[in-house]
């Protein structure tokens, strides 16, 4: 009686929508006190927190994690299976750990977050690329000093740097999604020039910068690695930005070097790289807006490599 109940329950839950699937197991398991869990997808086995919606729950839904940014990385940037890889903001290694086992990349991965680190140590562990990820737990930044990390609670992709002293005094931007209610922790900051010898790393040299805002003060640390950075992927994130007392034009400026660029994300996606300018005027207009419009993904490159 018990194999027959078992057997129609799993035959309603396979007649479910695999949305509505999804949902109720991560409900089952936060209920029953699971903190992390497991996905077997395209890009490789991944453990992530049971909390988080956007980044393990998107893997666990799509079996895949940002398709466009994966096609630019494996099969533009190093579709020759070289050089150096340098992640900032990693996660839980959704495009390092790909990109070490199919094109065997060198990667430096940097993730500040404790658990969110973890998780990352793990998964270069289980897909079997430790010798070519080197992990680091630092925030980057504009100098070697501890930070104030905001938390999110189902999100483990918009952990922040907090600004010292409240955002809006300081910025004049408002905590427009309750930051300051946010759970804190402190990590440490460094400046990447520091940590890295651009000169002992492999070509072509590759950087994605996806730290919720704090993109400027991590090139402002890395003058001699932006110098020789051949591509850079970006967020542009302006709200982001403003609220570390920065502004968008800054970011503007410090990429400004590149003559090739593309928008990677939202309408205005581009299936080949244009002249940079393009680029940078479609993150002007971005960064003139008041409002919170969103943030753009935007690679630059020194040559034009598609």
């Amino acid at each position: 009686m018990k194999n027959l109940a078992a057997r129609t329950f799993a035959w309603l839950v396979e007649r479910l929508p695999a949305r509505f699937r999804e949902r109720m197991f991560l409900a089952c398991a936060a209920s029953l006190g699971v903190e992390s869990f497991v996905v077997t997808g395209k890009l490789g086995e991944f453990e992530g927190g049971i909390r988080d919606r956007m980044v393990h729950g998107a893997y666990l839904q799509d079996r895949t994690w940002a398709p466009a940014l994966q096609e630019v990385l494996a099969d533009r940037l190093f579709r020759k299976g070289e050089g150096a890889y340098i992640d900032v903001g990693a996660n839980i290694g959704l495009t390092t750990i790909p990109l070490a086992r199919a094109r065997h990349v060198e990667c430096h991965a940097f993730e500040p977050e404790a658990r969110n680190n973890a998780f990352l140590r793990k998964n270069v562990i289980a897909n079997r690329v430790g010798d070519r990820v080197r992990t680091y737990d630092f925030a980057l930044s504009d100098a070697d000093a501890e930070l104030v990390f905001e938390l999110a609670s189902d999100n483990m992709g918009d952990h922040r740097v907090r600004a010292a002293g409240p955002a809006e005094v300081r910025t004049g931007e408002p905590n427009r999604y309750g930051e300051h209610l946010r759970e804190t922790t402190v990590v440490q900051g460094r400046r990447l020039d520091g940590i890295l010898d651009v000169s002992t790393l492999r070509r072509p040299l590759v950087m994605k910068l996806d730290a919720q805002g704090s993109e400027v003060k991590a090139l402002r640390g890395a003058p001699r690695l932006l110098h020789e950075l051949d591509a850079l992927i970006v967020e542009f994130w302006p709200y982001g930005l403003r609220r570390l007392g920065d502004s968008p034009e800054e970011l503007i400026e410090l990429v400004r070097g590149f003559p090739f660029g593309a928008v990677l994300s939202g309408p205005e996606a581009a299936a080949g790289l244009r002249p940079a300018e393009e680029a940078l005027a479609l993150m002007r207009a971005l960064g003139e807006r008041k409002d919170d419009p969103g943030w753009l993904d935007v690679v630059f490159t020194r040559t034009q490599t598609w």
